[in-house]
């Protein structure tokens, strides 16, 4: 007999699988099928990674050039969702030098981020608004004889909250999703910042820009004009929905091509007509002529009755 899973124990594995933790591994430690977890990251509208992803030898030159030309590694890697390992060798195997990246920084510019560091912000959050990594910011707020603040994820002592090492705010342990690996068996960041940072990769939304998209269309779903059903949290249960023809590819958009933010039904949905118009056309006249034939089976036994 097939086990039956709660919505919440769906919600969580999806989460868990979006946040990094695999396919294989969600099963092994879960007892539940890969194939099953798959199915409900699609069905949800999120995107699988591919296990192995092949690159033609135009995009391995494209990528080598832009390292060559002053990209960092880090931002390949962002922009493009390639290795890091990929991209050293691509670029030797066009018979390029690998160079350090290493670039002296101002002391000025040093007592800024370290400035910004004091004020509360977390080296994580630098990290995504500058690009300085948190080993460099821990390293010259040292130099300049500051003092770290503890490590970020801290768990409490009730052990039911924890720290975001990304907002750093203490939260209960349900704001994060699973992770084994990590402290109380969640991951380090709550879901909010994780929202945010997958939204930033993706579609290069910032939370600022995702709430003036959300307002403009009345803070509902640009469909059905609802929102999301037992949902709670900022951009909880929400979408965004871009043209396909521009981006088509998975897990990376121009973040031009933005058409709005659609709730989990409408999201799924839409994508399952695949932006055809003829089919969404045929869809409505497949529901219109059904209410119309019931409407007039209905009236003739009205009539009948009489």
């Amino acid at each position: 007999m097939a086990k039956k899973f709660t919505p919440e124990f769906k919600q969580e594995m999806i989460e868990a699988y979006l946040s990094g933790t695999s396919f294989k591994k969600l099963a092994k430690l879960y007892d539940v099928s890969d194939v099953s977890i798959r199915n409900w990251v699609e069905k949800s509208g999120g995107t699988i990674r591919p296990g192995y992803p092949q690159y033609d030898l135009e995009f391995k030159q494209k990528i080598a050039d832009l390292y060559v030309s002053g990209l960092s590694t880090y931002r390949l890697q962002q922009d493009y969702h390639v290795d890091a390992h990929a991209i050293s060798k691509w670029v030797k195997a066009f018979g390029y030098d690998l160079v350090p990246r290493s670039r002296p920084r101002s002391i000025e510019f040093k007592r800024k981020m370290v400035d910004i560091y004091l004020a509360g912000t977390s080296s994580y959050q630098i990290l995504k608004d500058y690009g300085i990594s948190p080993e460099n910011t821990c390293r010259w707020v040292k130099e300049l004889g500051e003092e770290i603040r503890p490590v970020t994820t801290i768990l409490s002592a009730n052990g039911e909250e924890k720290t975001c090492s990304m907002c750093e705010i203490m939260q209960p342990l349900d704001n994060y999703s699973l992770y084994p690996d990590g402290i109380a068996g969640r991951q380090s960041r709550c879901r909010t910042c994780q929202q945010t940072t997958r939204r930033s990769q993706t579609y290069k939304l910032s939370p600022k820009d995702f709430a003036k998209i959300l307002e403009s269309q009345g803070n509902v779903c640009a469909i059905c004009k609802q929102k999301p059903m037992g949902q709670t949290g900022p951009g909880k249960g929400w979408h965004v929905d871009h043209d396909h023809s521009c981006c088509p590819a998975k897990g990376k958009t121009c973040g031009k091509c933005i058409r709005g933010i659609l709730c989990s039904p409408c999201n799924n949905g839409l994508g399952q007509f695949k932006d055809n118009e003829e089919s969404l056309k045929n869809a409505l006249s497949y529901i219109q002529k059904y209410r119309e034939n019931k409407s007039a089976i209905q009236e003739t036994t009205k009539e009948a009755s009489s």
